[in-house]
């Protein structure tokens, strides 16, 4: 949203929360995208959309039909671009949040409206709170890490960047990918993790089965051949522990 601004557009954000935190420029509107009645005000006279709205625990209600009742109502002759935001590998996973991804990428392609879909790589702020500090049980303790996982993280602003570029490029009828500037092992990214924070615990590889795990160890969340992002692991998880240790 800030980009947005930034670049002099009028924005307008649609949300369910009472009071979002967004920047005082920022035109709220109340919806929901579970509830078609709610949000048809807010697509009038609107030009572009950036559809990020996802829900990984209810995505069949959320992503595919919230997206189902956005597209219909769409109704302004003068629409210009839809931009949906997914993720890479959601065409070649069996894991049941991606296929619905992948469903709703189809639903867009299937429609009459101009369009781009940007596949991105995990954020590095998803390794960190959802990967990484689940595994720390704190200091003294190894950290046990699920072996053969490898991520192309890549910062949110970065994508954020790249949405910007697609807003004023114009609508592709095609699908992006990006990514991050590495592939790293998990056992190092928890090694620059435990450098940042000056700890020095032992790292210790074990077996995981569960469907996470065989996403993120077959390789389909990668796209080595299409970095995009400049901001690294390292880079980030300094800036982060840095900004801790000032605040």
């Amino acid at each position: 949203v800030k980009l947005l601004l930034t670049e002099k557009f009028n924005v307008a954000v649609l949300s369910s929360q009472e009071n979002p935190i967004l920047p005082f420029e920022t035109r709220i509107l109340k919806g929901n995208l579970t509830d078609k009645k709610s949000i048809i005000d807010a697509t009038n006279n609107v030009d572009i959309i950036v559809h990020c709205a996802s829900d990984s625990r209810n995505s069949k209600v959320v992503d595919i039909e919230g997206t189902k009742n956005l597209l219909e109502t769409i109704t302004n002759s003068k629409f210009q671009h839809f931009i949906y935001v997914s993720i890479t590998g959601v065409d070649k996973s069996h894991f049941p949040y991606y296929q619905d991804k992948y469903k709703v990428e189809k639903i867009i392609r299937g429609s009459s409206i101009q369009w781009s879909i940007l596949r991105a790589t995990q954020f590095h702020d998803l390794i960190l709170h959802r990967i990484i500090k689940p595994l720390d049980k704190g200091i003294g303790s190894p950290i046990k890490v699920p072996k053969n996982m490898r991520f192309q993280s890549i910062d949110k602003i970065e994508v954020a960047k790249r949405v910007v570029e697609l807003i004023i490029e114009g609508p592709t009828n095609s699908t992006i990918t990006i990514g991050g500037p590495e592939v790293l092992a998990i056992e190092e990214m928890v090694q620059l993790y435990l450098n940042a924070l000056g700890r020095n615990e032992k790292i210790e590889s074990t077996l995981s089965i569960n469907e996470l795990y065989n996403l993120f160890s077959s390789g389909i969340n990668l796209c080595p051949e299409y970095t995009f992002g400049k901001i690294t692991w390292e880079q980030y998880i300094n800036s982060i522990t840095k900004n801790n240790n000032n605040g």
